[in-house]
């Protein structure tokens, strides 16, 4: 057939439209060519055809032709991998062009390249001033001279060190209040986006200047962050229309070092990330605003805030899971009954309603077949009477007419027959029917009459001569017997069954929940059980008792029925597994449960995926926030409460490396290399460099002007501690006292008698090079006891937890008891005795009273105290004798020996740093001097001591650090200054490979960027091409309205009116 002329101009229409939408849209990209983030548009064509196959009076010949085209979309010419790719690169591009800015930074503090005022020319100046007191060794200006050029030298280093450390609390105070809140409002800002995109979606509108926005949005944030981001089309209700959805999710790894990601946007929900003072914990909500924290604040102490996470506990919340995932089986159990039961509600009801149906269809032909019966009856009467009649009238019994009724007759009692067979089963009617009913009621009632089904389906007849008939019925009315009755009775007693499961199952719903909840919880509504329910329910705890939990209820098909019941998954509020979506103790889906275990000490969760996750029982408090002491939380001026930042969860330790400028600022601030165990130095990487310079100054040079190269004591030509025989270098402007470091709770300090007091004892002990604790045969001594491998270092700081000691990283070395029982072995140090003026006498010597007799002789050997007495009464050239050592210790603790002017029995290098380094106030109050020599013998002049401090310079020193159980690490083998020029070479190396990596970076992200813009920039070109294209195209389709039109017309106006 011809399709109608006017479908064309719909076709040319249309076609029109299409490419007025592509002109309008080509203007829209040469528009924005200029716009940074703008996004080349296009339009979307599709043919459009409204014939769906052929017509049925069509004819066989038609062909069918389309309808136009049709503008379906306008969308962005976008490559997701491209977006993908790009905002890897970038990540890395931000993590090292912000490594390099913080290196220039500290560059900028240690390059001392034409700089006059150095570290590395003032080392030079003090070689030279020794140099030049060397030969005059016994004249004080040279002296002055010398300690002159040292004290500038630890103005360079409390210089350098200062301006570090403000590079770093600069940067740290940017980071905190720039930094963090731009990466905030950026988020937030993503988020406001993705609800104005959606609203937009859902009006129509597909939003692409928005998605712009969005786009340069995800791009700055991937500078920050390493980002993973998707797209979902979400229904709209019920409705078939979708609506994008944005997701972002961090790309890190887990505590195992597993690769996880983590949400932070999703649709209108985003993070926010907190920082704490000096940087080091970096903690974020999640997309709800909770805050996500460590295990011990999601986890409930037994006794409130005072309390702890025991054994028992842990068995507890075994217990109510095991039940939860009982009660929750039970549920699709009992579910499935329910079902069942109605299944056979269902028959039974459709069994009564057949046998109902069944009965009435009896009735009706009951009443048809009676009324036949009757008929018949009729039929017979007249037919006998004819034949009695004849009889009476002599008729011969052989005549046709009297055998044509005969016949008859024989044939209407023969029809009776089986109407009665048809209503009682039987050829005869039951004797005495209808007023007798009890042959009736006697039929078989499998039998095949009428009357036998309806006293099967009814029970006993008590009127037959009723139609219906009428029924045996108890005192209520109803039925006394019969399968409808049954029937019915049988469907009574399943829908009594029916409400008591369903009543069950609501039990079991409510026992589900306060198992969760606990049974006295406003989520579990008591109301209306059964007392002994009730009372048994209010006793469940319920798993929230233990733990801060969300129960998230989603509904679950119950297989082989059509229902769905309502199950809880539950995780812990507030903690995030390795996919950052919390730890699940309960999965619905799978029906797996968590376990947790604990000792008192150490608590284990294994989630329902077969993850560990550990936590300390006596971090478990119940609450991210900060509490006071009776367990409320603690408010902000504002009336906030305030996150404890140690319990929350460091989401800086589960970055990925070289990811995003935040991983690179928190790195700067946090790592430093060999001192912390971290790969990368920042900031206090040299900040330790130079503490560990100044320390090795310092102990050099006090060490040469306190003992002899074999560590003894110096002393005069009489055995006297030599009186400015003392530090030089200490921390602002003293020597620090090496004490023994160990505290409690209480801020109190562990003494020599194994008791705790309010002022510290200095370490008078032995010990090796190493800094190991030696006892009296010169051996190290074990600690913890029992140890092989592990040895007593009073280097180490510890904290004692009851009876248990605690080094800095939280862990468990050893006991109180051990520390002191390993302390008792220890030998007395005589160096350290020094200071207390306590040496061994050299010669042999009379101690007299003041009228000169004798009242005791000091043999050489003996230990004599200050004023040249015997120190001991026996043993007195023993100091380590149990009795004498005692008396040392306890005269020290109780204040009866005090030091002398200007000593310390150790001096604690730990407690000097680049910041406090400074020459003693001693020595620039002139109380202490350079010991020129070692030798007491020699006379004034003798300069071997200053020798030996000219030859430290070319000397090859261990520089070390102390680690958290005491032992001593190497950082570098050199001189002085081959030590200090490695901290630049080192820093220039940095910066150097940090510069080529950046650059490489940015060479990528730029190449991306530049295939990225080939695909989605705009073209001056293409639109050109377009511009022709379409312009044609809509002339095309205005041309062929035109045609349509003529051909109209003349099919209108001139046709047919030929030869009128």
């Amino acid at each position: 057939m011809i399709r109608s002329s006017f479908a064309g101009f719909t076709t040319a229409q249309l076609g029109m439209s299409a490419a007025n939408s592509a002109l309008n849209v080509v203007g829209q990209n040469i528009s924005n060519i200029n716009v940074t983030g703008y996004t080349r548009q296009r339009v979307d064509l599709d043919s459009f055809n409204v014939t769906t196959g052929p017509r049925q009076w069509g004819s066989v010949n038609e062909t069918f032709i389309g309808n136009g085209v049709l503008t379906s979309k306008i969308e962005q010419v976008r490559d997701p991998y491209l977006d993908l790719r790009f905002r890897t690169e970038m990540s890395s591009v931000g993590y090292y062009d912000k490594t390099l800015s913080s290196l220039q930074d500290l560059e900028s503090v240690l390059d001392e390249v034409d700089r006059e005022g150095s570290i590395h020319n003032q080392l030079e100046a003090i070689f030279k001033a020794l140099n030049e007191f060397n030969p005059q060794a016994a004249n004080n200006e040279f002296q002055n001279m010398s300690k002159t050029e040292m004290q500038l030298l630890t103005q360079y280093f409390n210089n350098y060190s200062n301006r570090i450390q403000q590079t770093k609390e600069d940067n740290i105070k940017e980071f905190r209040e720039q930094t963090i809140p731009s990466i905030n409002q950026l988020l937030t800002d993503i988020t406001n986006l993705n609800v104005s995109i959606k609203d937009n979606e859902i009006l129509g509108n597909p939003a692409l200047e928005l998605r712009d926005e969005r786009n340069l949005l995800l791009d700055e944030l991937s500078q920050y962050v390493k980002i993973e981001v998707t797209y979902t089309n979400e229904y709209l209700g019920l409705s078939d229309r979708t609506a994008e959805e944005c997701t972002v999710k961090i790309l890190g790894i887990d505590d195992e070092g597993n690769n996880f990601k983590y949400t932070i946007i999703h649709d209108d929900k985003a993070s926010q990330f907190q920082i704490n003072e000096d940087c080091s914990n970096l903690t974020m909500t999640d997309i709800n605003g909770n805050p996500i924290a460590d295990i011990g604040s999601a986890l409930k102490p037994t006794n409130g805030v005072d309390g702890t996470f025991t054994g028992a506990d842990a068995t507890a919340m075994n217990e109510l899971l095991k039940k939860i995932q009982e009660l929750s089986n039970a549920v699709k159990d009992k579910m499935t009954k329910i079902d069942e039961q109605n299944k056979l509600i269902s028959s039974l009801s459709s069994q009564k309603n057949n046998l109902v149906k069944q009965g009435n269809k009896l009735h009706e032909d009951l009443i048809s077949a009676l009324n036949s019966v009757k008929s018949i009856n009729n039929v017979i009467n007249n037919l006998q009477e004819q034949l009695d009649k004849m009889d009476a009238d002599g008729v011969d019994k052989t005549s046709d007419k009297y055998k044509e009724v005969e016949a008859s007759l024989a044939s209407r009692q023969e029809l009776l027959k089986k109407y009665n067979n048809k209503l009682f089963g039987q050829d005869t009617v039951p004797a005495g029917y209808p007023d007798d009913v009890t042959a009736l009621n006697a039929l078989d009632r499998d039998g095949s009459g009428i009357y036998n089904k309806l006293i099967k389906i009814y029970g006993t007849i008590t009127d037959a001569k009723s139609q219906p008939p009428k029924y045996a019925t108890d005192a209520n009315g109803q039925l006394a017997g019969g399968e409808l009755i049954d029937k019915k009775n049988e469907l009574a007693t399943a829908r009594d069954d029916l409400e008591k499961m369903r009543a069950d199952y609501s039990l079991t719903i409510k026992e589900l929940k306060a198992n969760i909840y606990g049974g006295k919880s406003p989520e579990v509504n008591l109301e209306g059980l059964d007392p002994a329910d009730k009372t048994r329910l209010e006793a469940i705890d319920g798993l929230a008792k233990y733990a801060n939990i969300t129960v998230d209820w989603d509904s679950y098909p119950v297989e082989g029925t059509d229902f769905f019941v309502s199950l809880p998954t539950i995780t812990l509020t507030g903690t995030s597994a390795r996919d950052g979506n919390g730890i699940p103790l309960f999965d619905a889906d799978t029906g797996k449960i968590g376990n947790i275990a604990s000792d008192g000490v150490d608590i284990t969760i294994t989630d329902t995926r077969g993850v560990e996750y550990t936590e300390k029982a006596a971090n478990v408090d119940g609450d991210p926030y900060q509490l006071d002491n009776n367990g409320n939380r603690v408010l902000d001026e504002y009336g906030n409460p305030i996150l404890d930042m140690g319990d929350q969860r460091n989401m800086y330790k589960h970055f990925q490396e070289d990811s995003g400028s935040l991983k690179a600022s928190l790195d700067m601030f946090n790592r430093a290399g060999e001192f912390n165990e971290t790969s990368d130095r920042g900031y206090d990487y040299y900040l330790n460099m130079l503490d560990t310079f100044a320390r090795q100054i310092a102990k050099v040079f006090n060490e040469a002007n306190t003992m002899d190269k074999d560590g003894n004591p110096l002393v005069d030509e009489n055995g006297k501690p030599l009186d400015y025989a003392n530090a030089l270098f200490g921390a602002d402007g003293v020597a620090p006292i090496k004490n023994i470091n160990v505290t409690n709770a209480n801020g109190q300090y562990l003494g020599y008698d194994g008791n705790f007091h309010n002022e510290p004892l200095p370490d008078v002990f032995k010990t090796d090079k190493e800094g190991y604790v030696l006892d009296n045969n010169g051996d190290r001594i074990p600690f913890p006891a029992g140890s092989t491998d592990k040895f007593l270092s009073l280097n180490a700081t510890y904290q004692a937890d009851g009876n248990n000691l605690v080094d800095k990283n939280g862990n468990v070395v050893g006991t109180v008891t051990d520390y002191s029982n390993a302390l008792s072995n220890a030998a007395l140090d005589p160096t350290a005795l020094a200071s207390y003026g306590f040496v061994q006498s050299k010669t042999t010597y009379d101690i007299k009273d003041a009228a000169g007799t004798v009242i005791d002789t000091v043999n050489a050997g003996d230990w004599v105290d200050k004023d040249g007495n015997k120190l001991f009464n026996a043993n007195s050239d023993d100091i380590n004798d149990a009795t004498n050592k005692l008396q040392i210790l306890n005269g020290i603790a109780n204040g009866t020996y005090e030091t002398l002017a200007g000593k310390v029995p150790k001096i604690d290098y730990d407690q000097i740093t680049a910041d406090n380094f400074t020459i003693t106030q001693d020595w620039v109050d002139s109380k202490t001097n350079f010991v020129q020599t070692h030798d007491p013998s020699q006379t004034a002049g003798y300069n071997d001591n200053i020798n030996h401090l000219i030859a430290q310079f070319s000397e090859k020193l261990d520089y070390t650090f102390t680690l958290p159980d005491g032992t001593q690490q190497k950082v570098f083998n050199g001189t002085f200054v081959e030590f200090y020029d490695n901290i630049g070479n080192q820093l220039g190396l940095d910066v150097k490979s940090s510069t080529v990596l950046v650059n490489n970076y940015i060479t990528v992200a730029n190449d991306i960027a530049n295939n990225r813009d080939a695909i989605s920039g705009v073209s001056l070109d293409e639109e050109g091409i377009d511009i022709m294209k379409y312009q044609k195209a809509l002339t095309a389709s205005m041309r062929l309205m035109t045609a349509l039109d003529e051909q109209l017309d003349k099919v209108i106006n001139n046709m047919g009116v030929v030869g009128r």
